[in-house]
């Protein structure tokens, strides 16, 4: 664990206060981190700007002209236009000025020049990326496949010196609908990435989804192997199995924080997660 765990202020509260109430519900797909393909860290994404994953079950690929977006910055961004997409359910013009666009992602006012210059090129580099997925599923004993794909502002981001201007595409929102986002709290987002850890991100938008779905009867056990071939972005970033174990533990002990209702235990053998309740109230969102 990191010796000073930061903003703990941010734990605190999400114990005092649901998300519903607190407004803090955001959203994200299971697709985005099952398995995750957005780098961790800007070295890792390299000169490429596509990269895929390819199961049995799904094919996930991301391309993006301006380069990959990476780290914590990425998934906070992808969380905020995928609860755009759910909210408006419409292609819609939005225009803010850079700090306030910084804001409303992190839910802080910027550090400095250099920090929101850093922001503005992961959000450019996230809104204008071409997303495809392939995925097929199982209901009832009949399989069918569901294929989207979407560039997510169909127009050209416009960005000024001080103001942003995008649209957000039909094809995104057409995708997040038939996706199906899940609720997650914008408070264990901005935990995770004040203690630096996208592949915290990664794994409680991950268990968010999954633990609620457990059976109460029978726990959901993965070992380490399949732990990495959910996670291959860190799999891939350390390619040594006591490195990447440790990494995913100190991840999991963060979630524990900023998700205090989850059910999990971990061993020298893997991870077992108990059925937990979810991590924000289910709440209907207006048509």
């Amino acid at each position: 664990m990191p010796e000073l765990i930061k903003a703990m202020e941010l734990v605190q509260w999400i114990r005092d206060e649901p998300a519903d109430k607190a407004g803090t519900i955001v959203y994200y797909a299971r697709q985005f981190t099952d398995p995750s393909i957005l780098p961790l860290a800007p070295k890792d994404a390299k000169d490429a700007v596509k990269v895929s994953a390819d199961n049995p079950i799904r094919t996930f690929s991301i391309n993006s002209p301006e380069g990959l977006p990476s780290g914590c910055m990425a998934r906070k961004t992808l969380s905020y236009l995928t609860t755009l997409a759910v909210r408006y359910k419409t292609p819609k013009t939005i225009t803010a000025s850079r700090r306030q666009l910084y804001s409303t992602v992190t839910g802080q006012a910027p550090n400095g020049q250099q920090q929101l210059n850093a922001f503005i090129q992961i959000f450019i580099q996230t809104i204008t990326a071409d997303l495809y997925i392939k995925e097929v599923r199982t209901d009832e004993n009949e399989a069918f496949e569901l294929r989207a794909r979407a560039v997510l502002s169909d127009l050209s981001i416009f960005s000024s010196d001080s103001k942003v201007t995008f649209e957000l595409s039909d094809s995104f929102i057409k995708l997040t609908g038939l996706i199906k986002p899940h609720p997650v709290d914008a408070r264990a987002l901005q935990f995770l990435w004040h203690n630096r850890s996208p592949i915290g991100i990664d794994f409680y938008c991950w268990v968010a989804y999954r633990a609620p779905s457990v059976s109460y009867s029978n726990p959901l056990f993965l070992n380490w192997e399949q732990l990495q071939l959910i996670f291959p972005n860190e799999w891939e970033r350390v390619n040594r199995p006591s490195v990447f174990n440790n990494r995913l533990k100190t991840a999991i002990k963060l979630v524990n924080i900023c998700y205090p209702k989850l059910n999990i235990s971990v061993s020298n053998d893997g991870v077992l997660i108990h059925k937990s309740a979810a991590s924000v109230p289910k709440i209907r969102e207006s048509s």
